[in-house]
């Protein structure tokens, strides 16, 4: 009997199994542990992500902004070539030959109270291009040195719209202390100047202006109101007559040019 029950109680009672555990319980135990570990790496890859697409978006914005100012570089470039191929020609670019006698000039004070229109009443036929007007600048320059002189005024302006630098900002034209003389190359009394004049002589004022150069109240005038002188010309005067800076003296008006300055004609004719 006894023997009977021991061996009911071992068919009863189930024998360990010895078998490897199954893959489905496996993948139950790795998916478990995937689901503790998403979390954290879930905030890593979503980090990432944020990251990159603002590294692209900066890269783009860059790339946008570059392509944008190169555009405007080239568009800029196109149009100065398409006016002028030197717009301002230094000195030393055009003088190539004997210096003026500069030991004779004297400096500029600034700011400068008026600006002096002039222009060049002896020419057959004004020069139209870099190389006339660079012969033009020397020839005068030449002529100047046979006097023992400099060129005469600042700058010249062609009609071509190049800017020639003669005594340049800092140094006093043969005219007047308190001037800047700009010439425009060519007479003008029946001759109209060409739109690049116009332009060119507006950029030198408005960079004088600019650069503290010319006073905030500067005038301009015209040679004939400071001489018996056609300069610069019926056709200038009719286009400076109606900008703002343009100043109503001398000849023709009864306030004197300069005259605030304790100026007198002669002041205005060398007699500095």
């Amino acid at each position: 009997m006894h023997s009977e029950r021991i061996a009911r109680r071992r068919r009863a009672t189930p024998e360990p199994s010895i078998l490897p555990p199954s893959r489905d319980s496996s993948r139950i135990n790795i998916n478990r542990q995937s689901v503790n570990a998403n979390p954290s790496s879930c905030f890593t890859r979503n980090f990432l992500v944020v990251v990159t697409l603002v590294c692209l978006v900066l890269i783009a914005g860059m790339i946008i902004t570059y392509a944008e100012l190169n555009k405007s570089i080239a568009r800029a470039l196109e149009q100065y070539e398409s006016h002028t191929e030197h717009l301002i020609v230094e000195r030393h670019q055009w003088e190539n030959g004997p210096k003026g006698n500069r030991g004779l000039r004297k400096r500029l004070d600034k700011p400068i109270p008026y600006v002096l229109i002039t222009h060049l009443d002896d020419q057959l036929a004004p020069c139209d291009s870099f190389q006339q007007c660079s012969i033009e600048m020397r020839n005068m320059l030449e002529a100047a040195i046979s006097l023992n002189s400099d060129i005469t005024c600042n700058f010249y302006v062609s009609m071509d719209g190049n800017i020639f630098v003669g005594r340049g900002w800092d140094m006093v034209n043969s005219y007047a202390n308190h001037s800047i003389c700009i010439t425009l190359m060519g007479d003008y009394e029946n001759l109209d100047p060409t739109i690049e004049q116009l332009k060119r002589l507006k950029l030198i004022l408005d960079y004088g202006e600019q650069e503290k150069y010319l006073a905030a109240d500067y005038k301009i005038i015209a040679q004939r109101q400071v001489k018996s002188t056609n300069s610069p010309g019926k056709k200038v005067i009719d286009e400076i007559k109606n900008w703002k800076h343009y100043y109503k003296c001398g000849y023709g008006y009864i306030d004197k040019c300069g005259n605030e300055l304790g100026m007198t004609e002669e002041n205005w004719n060398g007699k500095q």
